[in-house]
């Protein structure tokens, strides 16, 4: 007799059981008789081959992101350094494509630092940062760095003076003979590069605005009604800042 027992999850147990029947042998007259044998199952059985292997997990793809600045000053210093993750935990390494020149780049960390001078002024486009595992690569989107020439700091010289009251001959000069007078200054002395013109005699005084900060050297002269100019006064110093 074959019996087949199926249990959960997946065994099969099979059991064989076999009946023997023997004539006898030499017996009684007339008689006969009979030997039977005991039944021996035989069992096997099936083992459960448990979950398939996990397949290896593949590389997956660093991720950096940041908001560079776009714009800084000639003279200041630019900076930015952006953020990079791994879900693999891998050593990244950055990269950067149009450095602009007066910058520079560390490959560990993705910084991107430096102070552009008021000759660097301009536009420096189409950088980009990227960072990798050695494998896989991500980027930053393409930015611009906008330089800007420095604001210019500016200040004022202000300047008095007495109305000259003789000739270089040695004759008196009155007011009335007084048409105005003409102030000039520069950066070094006996280089007087601009000028401010009082067409007043009476007025005494005067303020020069709008100067960039620095050391001026200012003399004065005199105008008389005929138009001759005098000579040079003796130069003040003024500093502006």
């Amino acid at each position: 007799m074959l019996q087949c027992f199926f249990q959960y999850p997946f065994k099969c147990l099979v059991t064989l059981t076999l009946i023997l029947q023997l004539a006898a042998c030499g017996g009684s007259s007339g008689g006969s008789g009979q030997a039977s044998g005991t039944s021996a199952p035989v069992s096997e059985s099936v083992g459960d081959p448990g979950p398939p292997p996990q397949q290896p997990i593949s590389n997956r793809s660093p991720v950096i992101f940041g908001t560079p600045s776009g714009t800084v000053v000639g003279g200041s210093t630019y900076v930015f350094t952006p953020s990079a993750t791994d879900a693999d935990g891998d050593s990244l390494n950055f990269s950067i494509r149009n450095r602009p020149s007066w910058a520079n780049f560390d490959t560990r960390t993705g910084r991107l630092s430096g102070t552009p001078t008021a000759g660097n002024a301009g536009v420096y486009s189409n950088i980009s940062i990227s960072v990798s595992d050695g494998s896989l690569t991500d980027s930053l989107r393409a930015f611009s760095i906008l330089v800007n020439n420095p604001v210019q700091q500016l200040g004022s010289a202000s300047l008095r003076w007495n109305a000259p009251s003789t000739r270089a001959n040695g004759d008196a000069l009155a007011m009335s003979e007084i048409r105005g007078y003409t102030i000039y200054y520069g950066a070094a002395p006996g280089n007087y590069f601009d000028s401010v013109a009082v067409n007043d005699a009476s007025v005494f005084s005067a303020t020069i605005s709008d100067l960039p900060v620095g050391t001026y050297y200012l003399v004065i002269t005199a105008t008389d009604m005929d138009g001759r100019e005098s000579s040079y006064s003796n130069m003040a110093t003024k500093v502006v800042q």
